[in-house]
């Protein structure tokens, strides 16, 4: 793997360079202070950088997502270097996985792309703690909130309580994931409420620009998302939480959309378009995803998807998931490279977005909590303007971009195509199908470009019902993954609690074994 750091000493290292309040650390270090220059970096010089990293690492081009995620969800498939479309994972496969989130990166100021997210937002949260600024805190434990929910949701029980405390915490207990769940809903609940006190971040607030109503929106979606997650392991927690976070001022509008705007200028590109210009045959759009796009006349698949031209006319088609590097293909079963669809115009900008969370997302969480009776409100209205601020995201024109690798102008949608797919017999909520099952669905095709997300939906539902492909099913399994393994390097550095984990999940810590809230059953299991 790229990273040779150990996962605990790594969790160490991050402790005792991101803990600031240590008296001993200090004597030792204060002789050398340089009067001229800051001896420890303030929130808002951390801020900005543990954001890239966050979306480095978990939405994007980069290892959770594009990588893994996105093809075990079935958005993408890969063309080459594909074993992790056909779970050829190795033994140690996750190795990068857990250190890109935990590995400490000590270079807070540059704009390159790091690692690390995770410690830097305890960093934030110790010195806003010691600045006494409550604003400033309450980002660094929402952005906390949000990485670990993402690593606990990939790896299951994981260090949370004893990490990032301090040097005395050599190996962390591994928390189980419901005691993880139950301080995140503490936590979130605590940050929200907090927000109103002490100036907010300056220009290093690149998801709000120090709009504190909207970090407190985003805690309380944030928290309706982790509510949903237990619909079906602990119903009466889910209710609990739900009822709480959406009178408490949940996202409103797509400006609440919480993100990560890009710049058409290096080095502040999107990933996603670094890497199809560096690299435009590895991935193309999923068969899966192009085939129900189309069984429902979804006009977003303009976007997704380049239209290619064949003896047939223009059309779209994805590549079948879990094919071999050495696959022939073949015109007619839908593998001819030539006539397959490049990924769409929109995803492939320089300045796209990175989402953490979308208003949509929201509208559609609200729906289901709304099914279940948590909350009072309309399950269709929620249901329809969730679809409809999904695809609003994509209502401006772009024209062709050779560059991109896009061969053709894309036309935005409209209103009125907006209204016509509400009416598909697929998608219109009195149309026959099961409601519970439009949501998911309606899930699944929002989440295009947040994998991690999206594939965690996609756990928790199973919808839609997917399959592994050929080369998985001859060669290695039927079973889609469903959780990342733990990294060999903690058998080394903390292998009792990691036992006791792997103990605490069924004494499996293959990545066929489910998550805690994980109780569905998936395809071909």
């Amino acid at each position: 793997m790229r990273y040779m750091k150990l996962g605990s000493l790594v969790i160490l290292l991050a402790v005792i360079v991101g803990t600031t309040g240590c008296d001993e650390l200090s004597n030792l270090t204060e002789i050398n202070d340089n009067p001229n220059a800051p001896s420890s970096l303030t929130p808002e010089l951390i801020l900005p950088t543990a954001i890239r990293n966050l979306a480095w690492t978990l939405v994007g081009e980069n290892d959770w997502d594009l990588p893994a995620t996105s093809l075990w969800v079935q958005h993408f498939a890969r063309i080459q270097y594909a074993s992790t479309d056909y779970f050829d994972l190795g033994g140690d496969y996750a190795a990068g996985h857990w250190n890109d989130i935990w590995q400490f990166n000590e270079n807070h100021a540059s704009g390159n792309p790091g690692h690390g997210a995770l410690p830097q937002t305890q960093e934030i949260i110790n010195g806003a703690t010691l600045l006494g600024n409550a604003n400033q805190l309450a980002v660094g434990m929402i952005l906390k909130a949000y990485a670990v929910h993402n690593v606990t949701d990939m790896f299951g029980d994981v260090p949370y309580f004893q990490a990032l405390l301090g040097a005395s915490t050599i190996s962390p207990i591994y928390d189980s994931q419901k005691d993880i769940y139950d301080d995140l809903f503490v936590q979130l609940a605590a940050a929200q409420g907090m927000i109103g006190s002490g100036a907010p971040y300056g220009a290093g607030d690149l998801v709000y620009a120090g709009d504190m109503e909207k970090w407190r929106r985003f805690a309380n979606s944030l928290r309706l998302r982790l509510a949903m997650r237990l619909t079906d392991v602990d119903p009466t927690k889910a209710a609990t939480e739900a009822a709480a976070a959406v009178p408490a001022g949940v996202m409103r509008d797509a400006g609440d959309a919480a993100l990560l705007q890009y710049s058409a200028a290096a080095p502040d590109q999107n990933p996603m378009w670094v890497g199809f210009v560096e690299r435009p045959g590895d991935y193309r759009p999923s068969g899966t995803l192009a085939d129900a796009m189309l069984l429902r006349n979804d006009p977003r698949i303009r976007f997704h998807l380049d239209p290619t031209v064949d003896g047939r006319g223009v059309m779209f088609r994805g590549m079948q998931n879990g094919l071999a590097d050495d696959t022939p293909y073949d015109e007619d079963a839908g593998r001819d490279f030539d006539y397959i669809s490049v990924v769409g115009a929109w995803h492939l900008r320089p300045d796209a977005p990175a989402f953490f969370m979308e208003y949509a997302e929201v509208l559609l969480l609200q729906a289901e909590a709304a099914m279940r009776g948590w909350i009072t409100a309309s399950p269709q209205a929620m249901y329809e303007d969730g679809i409809r601020e999904a695809i609003r995201v994509y209502s401006t024109d772009l024209p062709a971009n050779s560059g991109a690798f896009v061969t053709a102008s894309v036309t935005g949608i409209s209103e009125a195509e907006i209204d016509a797919y509400l009416l598909e017999p697929l998608v219109a909520w009195n149309g026959g199908v099961d409601q519970f099952e439009l949501i998911y669905m309606a899930y699944w095709f929002q989440l295009w470009d947040q994998g991690v997300e999206a594939y965690t939906k996609w756990r928790r539902t199973d919808t839609p019902q997917l399959v592994a492909g050929p080369h998985a099913v001859a060669n290695y399994n039927t079973v889609i993954p469903v959780r990342f393994p733990y990294p060999e390097s903690e058998q080394f550095v903390n292998s009792t609690n990691l036992a006791a984990a792997v103990a605490a999940n069924g004494g499996s810590d293959a990545w066929d074994q489910r998550v805690w809230w994980d109780v569905n059953a998936h395809g071909g299991m």
